[in-house]
């Protein structure tokens, strides 16, 4: 039995374009080839209505195993060593402008 990722996209944005409202994915099994699974799933395709189904404009279906998904907590750990060292960074600098600042007052 094969996977498949099904990703749909309605008609229009939805809340915010920028955030991917109005799309949703799944993953699947079937016995079925790629095209034969994707013209299945294409015949479900529902037009947008007036009532709650916003229809889906765009059917996207990949094998699963095409899939690449890395492993992001190398990613994570970068930016969030990128980000402690820019807070250090930023603390230096107002514990040197304290420094001058006791210097000037106390002499030094």
């Amino acid at each position: 039995m094969a996977k498949y990722i099904v990703i749909m996209k309605g008609f229009g944005e939805g809340c915010d374009y920028t955030i991917g409202c109005n799309m949703s994915y799944e993953v699947m099994e079937s016995d079925k080839s790629l095209a034969d699974f994707a013209n299945e799933m294409a015949g479900t395709v529902t037009d947008p209505s007036e009532y709650s189904d916003p229809g889906v404009k765009k059917l996207i279906v990949v094998p699963y195993d095409a899939a690449i998904i890395p492993d992001l907590g190398p990613f994570r750990k970068q930016h969030q060593d990128a980000r402690e060292a820019e807070k250090a960074r930023e603390q230096e600098v107002k514990d040197r402008k304290k420094l001058e600042e006791l210097k000037k007052k106390y002499g030094g």
